[in-house]
């Protein structure tokens, strides 16, 4: 079955940018709950994305620093696919306590992504759970660039209650060098309002909302004044095939996700944190008329989601900390031609995963290592009325992971890290039986007294179930990240 990169897609359509660089646990292999981390704690910013706690959780000022590299190579994915992509990224963030006057932070990043020898497509992802596609009939690389910006602020407005809120802006500029000179203008702005209440001294209770609004322009301007064959796809074996010059385009999409957090701790050296959301979204393939002026609804995509999770952390002793995560996500989607208002596809999936970790940091030693499990449990019914086809599957994954760190010299500290995933059904990339190895290094480096450096390289090895072992998709990630606690 094909749902299309389903749930996972969604919530990168759904996405927050992460408010925190996890240079040091990224290093790690990732780890999370298992460990102490400054930019990884149990509250409900980090997880829980609610600005308002920006204030508890940001004690000191920081400026940062992070340029990124991604590489990724793909010997097996979907139809409408790039072979290989390249992401350079430059990302700051600053944060600052303004007593009195709450706590700001702002960021701003500069990417430019390039696609690969991107099969047929002309979105700039066109895997989002929908059951409609825009594409022309060539390959070729295509590449986007833009900046993106977000302004925070958190306010205590009494001894019990906070505040908080941020906007986030971001346009990127698309051309598909090929053929239809496909010029794409992608323009995403996400606003997020929370609110916190301290009910007592260990319990506090949050809720925020985040509405996210999108829209890519695809704009065909053949320099060549030629004849332009371009696909609106409709579920697998269907489309709509116009043969034509200049056209104009557009996707968007819309969404609303409110969000609820109880942060608890029960004892000294216990923190839990319970979550909660609400998710609805939408997406929209319009056509614009040169005669109107007036765009046209062709397609329409609903989505609806619920989540809840718990994590869960227990310092043990002075050495040993022990963590729990439990996570449940459910999602539905339907497409329908809007013209006719005909349903051609709905589906649904199921999610649950159950993670243990423990961590141990021997006394007096410099060595720390930590260990995570956790166990999901995915199924997915999918009827596509369209293509007259109805399935259902499910699948038991397993992902392990390892990291450990070691102080070598009083301003040198070593990281590195490693994990194996195994998954039935793959739905990013259409494998069965995927097998996942990622491969971690770092190093954590005191320059002086006021500047830190994080240095990080990642490798990720994907295979399907298959006798070829020659196939498999890679990922590259290097990163580093200069920080300062004092501007």
């Amino acid at each position: 079955m094909k749902i299309k990169s389903g749930a996972i897609i969604f919530l990168l359509f759904l996405s927050i940018n992460t408010f925190a660089q996890k240079s040091r646990t990224m290093a790690m292999g990732n780890l999370s709950y298992s460990i102490i981390d400054s930019d990884y704690s149990i509250n409900m910013f980090d997880i829980g994305y609610n600005p308002a706690w920006l204030i508890a959780d940001s004690k000191d000022a920081k400026l940062e620093f992070t340029p990124n590299y991604t590489n990724s190579k793909y010997d097996f994915a979907r139809k409408y696919s790039p072979e290989s992509s390249d992401n350079y990224n430059i990302f700051s963030t600053a944060v600052k306590p303004l007593g009195n006057a709450g706590t700001f932070r702002g960021s701003a990043s500069y990417n430019y992504l390039s696609m690969n020898n991107y099969n047929r497509t002309i979105e700039l992802n066109p895997y989002t759970g929908k059951g409609f596609f825009y594409a022309d009939t060539t390959n070729g690389d295509f590449t986007y660039k833009g900046p993106s910006f977000q302004l925070m602020h958190s306010l205590k407005l009494s001894e019990k209650i906070y505040i908080g809120g941020s906007v986030n802006y971001k346009v990127w500029d698309g051309l598909k060098e090929i053929s239809s000179y496909a010029i794409t203008t992608f323009r995403d702005v996400n606003l997020n309002v929370g609110v916190a209440y301290s009910l007592l001294d260990n319990l506090t209770l949050g809720t925020n909302f985040i509405f996210n609004s999108s829209q890519e322009n695809i704009e065909i301007n053949d320099p060549n004044n030629l004849s332009i064959t371009i696909d609106n796809i409709f579920g697998e074996n269907y489309s709509v095939r116009l043969i034509t010059g200049d056209k104009n385009e557009k996707i968007r999409n819309s969404s609303s996700v409110t969000n609820f957090q109880i942060q608890w701790q029960p004892a000294i050296n216990i923190d839990v944190l319970f979550t909660g959301s609400l998710e609805n979204a939408n997406s929209a393939l319009l056509n614009s008329s040169s005669a109107t002026f007036k765009d046209r609804e062709d397609s329409y995509a609903n989505f609806y989601g619920v989540n809840a999770g718990l994590i869960s952390q227990y310092r043990i002793s002075k050495e040993f900390i022990a963590g729990l995560k439990a996570q449940y996500n459910k999602l539905e989607s339907w497409t329908k031609l809007s013209a006719k208002n005909l349903k051609i596809w709905d589906w649904e999936t199921n999610r649950s995963i159950v993670g243990l970790g423990l961590s141990y940091n021997p006394a007096n030693s410099d060595f720390l290592i930590g260990v995570e499990y956790e166990f999901s449990d995915f199924s997915a019914d999918s009827s596509k009325y369209i293509d007259n086809k109805y399935n259902s599957i499910s699948s038991i994954d397993h992902l392990v992971k390892i990291g450990a760190e070691y102080k070598l010299l009083s301003s040198l500290i070593s990281r590195a890290g490693y994990n194996y995933q195994k998954v039935g059904e793959d739905l990013i990339f259409g494998a069965k039986d995927l097998t996942l190895n990622r491969f971690t290094l770092g190093l954590g480096i005191k320059l002086t007294e006021a500047f830190t450096l994080d240095f990080s390289v990642d490798y990720i090895l994907m295979k399907p179930g298959t006798t070829n072992n020659n196939i498999s998709n890679d990922i590259f990630v290097c990163s580093a990240t200069l920080r300062t606690y004092t501007f």
